[in-house]
């Protein structure tokens, strides 16, 4: 958590960060709100997202910034737009902490997924991908 609040504060002249799946008890998107880095989050699960709010104090990030839906849905609806000519907010930052199960989802670690995500960054951002090296990819239906 230390580490965390260290490097959020290097980050604080960042214009937007995108917490991107994977919320859990809402921390570390806790620690970027709580200076003042404007952070967007998308979850899959609406039970996580109660329990982050309601057990665990995860702060209102805002209006237009919780999206709880599947990333890969969420990522193509966003560069559908673009497509169209649609403006949308682009991200200097993308942190991307799924797990599901004791393994991640086979569909938002791809080629395909990984190319369309670059699409929503902006140019110079980073993207910071959590992973176990022990962790398997869910077998895709």
């Amino acid at each position: 958590m230390a580490l965390l609040c260290k490097i959020s504060l290097c980050l604080h002249f960042l214009h937007l960060i995108l917490w991107f799946s994977g919320l859990g008890t809402g921390i570390s998107a806790n620690a970027l709100m709580r200076h003042k880095i404007p952070t967007t989050i998308v979850e899959i699960d609406p039970a996580v997202y109660n329990a982050a709010r309601n057990w665990f104090g995860l702060a209102d990030p805002g209006v237009g910034r919780v999206f709880l839906e599947d990333a890969r849905s969420w990522v193509a609806d966003k560069l559908a737009n673009i497509k169209a000519g649609k403006d949308e907010i682009l991200y200097d930052i993308v942190i991307h902490d799924c797990f599901s199960g004791g393994g991640v989802p086979r569909h938002i670690f791809t080629i395909e997924f990984w190319d369309d995500l670059a699409t929503l960054m902006a140019p110079g951002s980073v993207l910071v991908v959590v992973s176990c090296p022990s962790t398997s990819l869910e077998k895709s239906n």
